[in-house]
């Protein structure tokens, strides 16, 4: 199906689209059938740009080679308070053993259970959570799953002492502090995936080897700071606007001259009506 729709496009176009799908299987939780990922990440990772993207994927979705399981969701509707990227769901044979015309069921199927797992943006607490956590990570990374449980959860048990949750270790795979998507497959390559998980984490590691603060609680609170800027602001207009400012006048002239210099102030500005009547300016401003 993807190679008869691929066969209509030019070659360019064929190229990139063929990018796009083999972006999204290698993306591929294979115990979920499902791929989650923002235009940003695969416009970085491809080189072009959101709009490229955005196109693409409408194609595909409306070629009914790709399907989205849950939309996307802004911080302002969000429970973790970020912006949550889009679950998509592959309906063509790309990724080994997933049947296409089952895999959108088994979507739904596999998010409900999701919903009983250990929180993404959870930080452990104790043994029993991050053994928990562990195995939530082995069911996003696909590269960590022939780690034994108990041996990933001993090696990321300072990672979690440090604040940080699965969400921030899946970014810290994926990216680097400056948010660049890596270009190399996962633990590919690697004889050790272990040393993989530790290469990547020393990224966001500061130069005492400490981590830097958790990204999913960092951006949670910048989130809160500008809920609660924008909060400030709006109360500051609305004590301005229930404010009644009574200007002092004497006699007919002050009040003729008072309009004159409020017709300036808005059809020139503050400045200019200043110049031409800085007593009533004065009297304003008092």
């Amino acid at each position: 199906m993807a190679t008869r729709y691929l066969s209509q496009l030019s070659e360019t176009k064929a190229r990139t689209a063929q990018k796009i799908i083999d972006y999204i299987s290698y993306r591929y939780r294979l115990g979920e059938y499902t791929a989650q990922f923002t235009q940003a990440e695969i416009a970085s990772h491809l080189g072009v740009c959101t709009k490229t993207v955005q196109r693409y994927l409408h194609e595909l979705i409306t070629r009914r080679l790709l399907a989205v399981v849950v939309q996307g969701k802004s911080a302002a509707f969000s429970q973790t308070d970020i912006n949550e990227a889009p679950i998509y769901t592959l309906l063509v044979p790309v990724v080994k053993n997933v049947h296409p015309l089952s895999s959108f069921k088994k979507s739904v199927k596999s998010l409900k259970e999701r919903e009983e797992k250990f929180p993404l943006t959870q930080v452990p607490a104790g043994y029993s959570e991050c053994l928990a956590a562990a195995q939530r990570l082995k069911d996003e990374v696909i590269d960590l799953r022939r780690v034994p449980t108990r041996l990933l959860a001993g090696h990321l048990r300072k990672v979690f002492a440090a604040g940080w949750c699965i969400k921030d270790i899946v970014r810290a795979l994926e990216k680097t502090p400056t948010s660049e998507v890596y270009q190399t497959r996962g633990a590919g390559g690697m004889r050790s995936v272990l040393a993989w998980l530790h290469i990547r984490l020393k990224a966001w590691r500061r130069e005492d080897g400490s981590l830097l603060p958790s990204p999913t609680a960092t951006e949670r609170a910048e989130a809160q700071r500008v809920r609660e800027a924008a909060t400030a602001r709006e109360q500051a207009i609305r004590a301005r606007l229930a404010e009644v400012q009574v200007v002092p006048v004497r006699g007919l002239e002050q009040v003729r001259l008072m309009r004159e210099f409020l017709r300036m102030k808005n059809h020139l500005g503050w400045v200019e009506a200043e110049k031409l009547y800085p007593e009533q300016a004065l009297l304003v401003k008092d």
